[in-house]
């Protein structure tokens, strides 16, 4: 298979062989990200074995491109007989995860946070993409700054332009993931459920949810953790966390919501 997207070429025969590789970003059982030069460009190169999933990733990572919305830049994609490369422009910075392992995060900086995701996941549904694996380790801090926010990694990602259901292989990752992808279906509500584990996350340094006998169980207002924070900031995660997604807040009334107005 040849190259594809060339408007987005960095070169004709471009490959992890012929950039100079400078680190490994990470290692996966199936997926590997380096970090790159391709001349004095820095560059981050995904590979994916051919025979896993990957269209869908280059689908959403050319319409970011195209758009111009907020997410990593596409450079090229190029495709062998084994091996996909995806190049995109490298970003600076440490994950959310890191982030917090390194610091002392507060309410105002959760608000900030969040205010950020809201606006970026609602600009990508907007465009309907539906990103299906959001977590602390896909939310870069360009270098380093809280205020200044890149979801990354579209490996799940769906271009969907039904916002209410549609039929989903993905799971996500365990602990982030919507309940209902494991039921085999999603819908731009799944990527509420998934902001609300990743607020809570960063905010009380555990995760929400709980699973036991096959039964889920979700904060309650009542829940002592609450009492270290606003009820601005309980509102805005309660909303989220819900277990059907129809009663979830929509991205655009958390948009609206005074935590993150002020």
């Amino acid at each position: 298979m040849g190259s594809c997207f060339t408007s987005c070429m960095v070169s004709q025969e471009d490959d992890i062989t012929q950039s100079r590789t400078v680190d490994i970003i990470h290692k996966g059982q199936h997926r590997m990200i380096y970090k790159c030069l391709s001349g004095n460009t820095e560059l981050s190169c995904k590979t994916i074995q051919t025979n896993r999933t990957w269209q869908k990733e280059a689908e959403a990572l050319r319409r970011i491109k195209e758009l111009s919305l907020a997410g990593p830049e596409l450079i090229n994609i190029h495709a062998t007989e084994k091996i996909v490369y995806i190049y995109y422009k490298f970003i600076p910075g440490i994950d959310l995860f890191a982030y917090r392992e390194a610091n002392v995060t507060t309410e105002i900086q959760a608000s900030i946070v969040a205010k950020q995701l809201v606006k970026n996941i609602l600009e990508l549904h907007n465009n309907y993409i539906w990103h299906l694996d959001i977590k602390l380790e896909n939310i870069i801090c360009r270098n380093g700054n809280v205020s200044d926010l890149v979801l990354i990694d579209f490996g799940h990602a769906l271009i969907s332009h039904d916002s209410t259901k549609m039929f989903c292989n993905s799971k996500g990752t365990p602990g982030y993931a919507a309940p209902e992808l494991f039921q085999n279906y999603c819908s731009e509500a799944s990527d509420v459920w998934s902001l609300g584990v990743v607020i809570y996350t960063f905010l009380f340094g555990k995760y929400p949810v709980i699973m036991k006998n096959n039964q889920i169980s979700v904060p309650k207002s009542s829940d002592n953790v609450f009492l270290n924070c606003s009820s601005h900031a309980k509102e805005f995660i309660l909303g989220c966390l819900k277990i059907s997604p129809m009663e979830r807040s929509s991205l655009k009334d958390l948009s609206e919501m005074e935590w993150i107005c002020n």
